[in-house]
């Protein structure tokens, strides 16, 4: 009795167990997208589960990890599922592959084991799915490019549209950058912060095979993602033509940019590259150049330059052609006077401008054939004192070896292309002569400027000697017409040894100084006097003037006026002196 009241109270006990944990069924809602796959969570953690369809298709239990995994079926609506196998045979989450619109209103049960308990997901298939956002990016050949994923804070994951696995957050454990075997992607990187979060992806380098290829910036467990579109844009190129015309001919350089849709020029500019200098800004912001007079200065290597800008980049880009000029010879570079010494070695060097590859040199010393002639040539380029040359031209050289007296002189180059000749000439001087007539010619001045420096202080000398003082110009400021006295002293014989060209003073007659016979005769040029003046009139010592001298002498004083340049030698005897002082003392007659 006591045995089955035990029995009685146990069965009581597990079915009252049993009924307290009864878990009534409950529906969850999945919203699931087209094409997407779904996960379904069992929430019976640590406990057996199986799942089914709730029209009875069977999907999984936990039976089910002793066989073949997944599991296969013949429906459709669930090829491929997927669930987790633990070490326990513990089935805890299913997965649908990919969700089509046969899988609305579906519902999934999780059963339990030895139980009514179960939890049944409801699925609902949502039509309008999200259209992901599209950017284009416009990269620009071997540029590197990074795309920008827009999830700020979340971790995000990267593939191309092609399902070529890229990074996501996960990447950060393994080795970084990821490493692939396609060339597109090859050393991709992308950032991984301390909380595993990848924002941005760079490509190194952008070839033409990642022309639209589209990466996706996805974010798990949501149907969010972002699409970049990589354009890939090739930089314009630049080509200039290639022109050759006759000297004197117009040549015009046209600068073809080409691709040039997706850019805009920023700025243009031609140069010039000659005798190896660059000549900068010759025409800017002209896609040609005009040459009206082409010069063969104008030939050489002509490079346009243009700076191209797109998306906030610049790129600089060139292009280049040669300008030929053909025509007679043109020599250039060629000294008109060269010096050197005797013993001596010379080497003499000029440019032959020439478009004709084919020219013949000659050197003539004097006129005559020089030998020994060197010409150093390049095709289509030369060399000019160490700097190069990009037009075609040569060097021609002479080389002058122990130079003697005979070297020097006058020599002359003619060169031959077959459009004319033409000729240049250079002096060859002994360094040593030149010295020496430099010399020479400086003596010379100095010894021409020594001699006027002398010649201008003699004139200035005597000039001062002319000049009468004041009380010579008091005696001798009046005068007086000698007519009769000049015809009386012209008819005396003068030495002309004895005559003296300029005006002596003789004496001061207000003085009594007596003067002998013995002194020698005075000469003096009688100029305007007066009456006061006429004992400046030389007589001789042995006459007295007469009263009529001195009526002749007031005459004289009276007609003065009539001519006053009448002035003559005069021979005095010194003895007059003292007639002229006798007759000054005596009245005045008439």
């Amino acid at each position: 009795m006591m045995l089955q009241q035990g029995i009685i109270l146990l069965l009581f006990t597990v079915i009252s167990y049993s009924s307290e944990n009864e878990i009534m069924p409950h529906e969850k809602t999945i919203k699931a997208f087209l094409s997407k796959p779904v996960t379904l969570q069992c929430h019976f953690p640590g406990v057996k589960v199986s799942w089914e369809s709730t029209n009875n298709i069977y999907l999984f239990s936990y039976l089910e990890c002793r066989k073949a995994f997944p599991h296969v079926t013949q429906n459709k609506l669930f090829e491929g599922v997927k669930s987790n196998c633990s070490r326990k045979q513990k089935v805890t989450f299913l997965t649908l592959p990919s969700i089509t619109k046969e899988h609305d209103n579906i519902q999934i049960k999780c059963n339990r084991p030895g139980s009514s308990s179960h939890l049944i997901f409801l699925i609902k298939v949502i039509k309008n799915e999200i259209v992901p956002h599209v950017t284009t990016i416009k990269a620009f050949l071997s540029k590197p490019v990074t795309l920008q994923c827009n999830f700020p804070g979340v971790k995000v994951s990267w593939e191309s549209t092609n399902n070529i696995y890229l990074f996501s957050y996960l990447e950060c454990r393994k080795a970084f950058p990821h490493v692939t075997q396609n060339k597109l992607f090859e050393g991709i990187k992308s950032n991984c912060s301390r909380r595993q979060k990848v924002t941005f992806l760079t490509f190194p380098s952008i070839t033409k095979e990642h022309d639209n290829i589209q990466i996706k910036c996805n974010r798990p467990e949501s149907s969010s993602h972002l699409i970049f579109l990589i354009k890939v844009i090739n930089f314009p190129t630049v080509q200039v033509n290639s022109v050759n015309v006759k000297i004197g001919e117009q040549a015009t350089l046209k600068c073809n940019v080409e691709d040039s849709t997706n850019f805009q020029i920023a700025s243009l500019k031609w140069t010039q590259k000659i005798f190896g200098h660059q000549i900068e800004g010759h025409v800017s912001n002209e896609t040609q150049l005009i040459f009206n007079n082409t010069s063969w200065r104008d030939t050489g290597n002509w490079t346009c330059t243009i700076m191209v800008t797109a998306n906030q980049k610049t790129q600089i880009i060139k292009g280049s052609g040669i300008l030929s000029a053909s025509g007679v010879p043109i020599v250039d570079h060629l000294e008109n006077v060269i010096e050197a010494e005797e013993s001596q070695s010379k080497t003499v060097k000029c440019f032959i401008y020439s478009y004709s590859q084919k020219i013949h040199v000659e050197w003539l010393h004097n006129n005559h054939l020089k030998e020994g002639v060197i010409l150093s040539q390049s095709n289509r380029q030369a060399t000019v004192v160490n700097e190069t040359v990009q037009l075609p031209g040569y060097i021609a050289q002479l080389e002058l070896k122990n130079i003697r007296e005979k070297d020097f002189g006058k020599y002359t180059l003619y060169v031959h292309n077959k459009e004319g000749v033409s000729n240049a000439t250079f002096i060859l001087r002994n360094a040593v002569t030149a010295n020496n007539v430099l010399i020479i010619g400086i003596t010379c001045a100095v010894i021409v400027l020594i001699l006027v420096t002398l010649i201008i202080c003699c004139f200035w000398y005597f000039s001062i000697r002319k000049i009468p003082s004041v009380t010579e110009k008091r005696e001798y400021s009046s005068s007086t017409k000698t007519s009769s006295l000049e015809n009386y002293w012209n008819n005396k014989v003068l030495s002309d040894s004895t005559k003296l060209s300029s005006i002596k003073y003789i004496r001061d007659f207000n003085k009594d100084e007596f003067i002998s016979e013995n002194d020698e005769p005075i000469y003096a040029e009688i100029g305007y006097i007066d009456m006061d003046r006429a004992k400046a009139l030389k007589a001789t010592q042995n006459e007295y003037l007469s009263p009529k001298s001195v009526n002749s002498l007031k005459r004289i004083q009276n007609e003065g006026t009539i001519d006053r340049k009448s002035t003559e030698n005069v021979y005095l005897n010194p003895l007059s002196v003292n007639s002229l002082k006798h007759a000054q003392n005596e009245a005045l007659i008439g």
